[in-house]
């Protein structure tokens, strides 16, 4: 379903910093015609591996259904925050 983009690495490149997860970072942003997309960057073993993008709020605009990613300059980082008494849901956490 989501528009992917698999990354390949050299191996003669040092891998980086494996800590936190396989989802090196979380961005929203709006197409052109204003759809909010997500984009999510993963890793495996200190390598970048896929680039992914969602629909946010469902709302993919055309009757095709084809999937536009976002534009650069709307992308914003998104952080998480635990839901006080759901203990295995998060939610994004508002940047100030």
């Amino acid at each position: 379903g989501c528009p992917s983009i698999k990354l390949i690495t050299d191996t003669e490149v040092p891998a980086g910093n494996t800590e936190g997860g396989r989802v090196l970072c979380d961005f929203e942003g709006r197409t052109a015609k204003g759809e909010l997309i997500g984009v999510l960057l993963f890793q495996d073993d200190g390598r970048m591996t896929e680039l992914e993008a969602y629909s946010i709020d469902g709302l993919i605009q055309e009757a095709t259904g084809l999937f536009n990613w976002p534009l650069i300059e709307s992308l914003k980082m998104l952080e998480w925050e635990p839901i006080p008494g759901k203990p295995n849901f998060r939610r994004p956490k508002q940047l100030s």
